[in-house]
């Protein structure tokens, strides 16, 4: 299940700026591993080609605050 999606920027833009992206971020609840990488798969940027499922980095993350089983608005 994906958590969080968005774009990970090179620096804060500047007002009128175009952000300048850097790439994309993908917080998932997952089992495993093997799992998340599953998830990602199954995404419309990795089945249209966008991403590169080999260059993808799996970090394990703990999150600090949780209400229930959704984060913090």
């Amino acid at each position: 299940m994906n958590v969080c999606i968005g774009g990970m920027l090179e620096s804060h833009p500047e007002a009128g700026q175009t952000p300048p992206f850097k790439g994309s971020v993908i917080v998932v609840r997952a089992e495993s591993e093997n799992a998340a990488r599953e998830v990602l798969k199954g995404d419309v940027y990795a089945r249209s080609g966008v991403w590169d499922l080999n260059a993808v980095q799996i970090i394990p993350f703990m999150c600090a605050v949780r209400v229930g089983d959704r984060p913090l608005p």
